[in-house]
């Protein structure tokens, strides 16, 4: 029992990240390697084509590549993408090209560049990159209002295209923030993850924490906060019920602790279903 209790907190210590630092990069990434070497698919150059096109015709506008090549990979079978070049190959409409594996690496980086600049709006820059403070200004988090089916579709993909870029050896070029990295590696999130990139908003409720030390009281804590009910900023920036029925749950000096700590754990919960 006591062996088992120490392999459960040994397990628990690398899931949580605590023990991560401590293991030589053999150790975490020979399994990974053997893993991807034993599911790899052999003796094929590329898999299932799928089809794309980049040229508008009868003044119809294209739909963005990602929404394209997303919504036909994701009906594919996964065992058919492990390949270690491309894992698809692209016929492009309306084009003379023949993919030989430039096309696909092409595509690849076009649909990096529809993430980042919002074309296909999965992505939101970090709230420090609109406030111009803080760490992380050049990168991303997931949009955690993109919680439509089609999106959760895309976010599908998103995964995928992480799996085919490590099959691959061939890196996407997305600049996510670390506290996504940590989440899709199943690590708990702290208040500094969400500090590193939003550090105007864990001011502000540092602020209503503590707002005693700067004189406010019961009386005149509704003439300072501008902030009457459980609400708080998403990281969108919008403004949100931090728990259900938020809205009709008045902000009082004497819950202002409840609060802070409920619109701590709403913000670094957000993005879990994109996730």
């Amino acid at each position: 029992q006591n062996s088992t209790s120490h392999y459960n907190a040994g397990t628990w210590g690398i899931v949580q990240g605590q023990l991560r630092p401590l293991l030589a990069p053999r150790v975490y990434t020979l399994p990974m390697v053997r893993s991807i070497g034993k599911t790899m698919v052999q003796g094929k150059n590329y898999g299932p084509q799928i089809t794309v096109k980049r040229i508008s015709t009868r003044g119809r506008k294209c739909k963005p590549i990602f929404v394209q090549i997303a919504r036909q990979v994701v009906k594919l079978n996964a065992s058919d993408l492990r390949l270690p070049s491309r894992a698809w190959k692209v016929k492009l409409v309306g084009e003379g090209a023949d993919d030989a594996g430039g096309v696909f690496d092409d595509t690849i980086t076009e649909m990096c560049q529809e993430l980042e600049t919002g074309i296909v709006d999965l992505l939101i820059p970090s709230p420090n990159a609109t406030a111009e403070v803080g760490y992380n200004r050049d990168r991303f988090l997931f949009n955690p209002s993109a919680c439509l089916d089609e999106h959760l579709m895309q976010f599908k993909f998103l995964g995928i295209l992480m799996g085919v870029a490590i099959r691959t050896k061939k890196p996407l070029d997305l600049h996510l923030a670390p506290m996504v990295w940590k989440q899709l590696c199943c690590i708990p999130l702290i208040l500094e993850d969400l500090e590193e990139v939003d550090l105007l908003y864990v001011q502000t409720l540092n602020s209503i924490l503590h707002i005693e030390d700067s004189g406010i009281t019961e009386e005149n804590f509704h003439e300072m906060i501008p902030l009457d009910s459980f609400v708080g900023q998403s990281a969108d920036g919008k403004m949100v019920p931090i728990i259900p029925g938020g809205n009709s749950i008045p902000l009082t000096f004497s819950n202002r602790k409840e609060y802070v700590e409920r619109a701590i754990e709403y913000r670094l919960h957000e993005m879990d279903r994109q996730v």
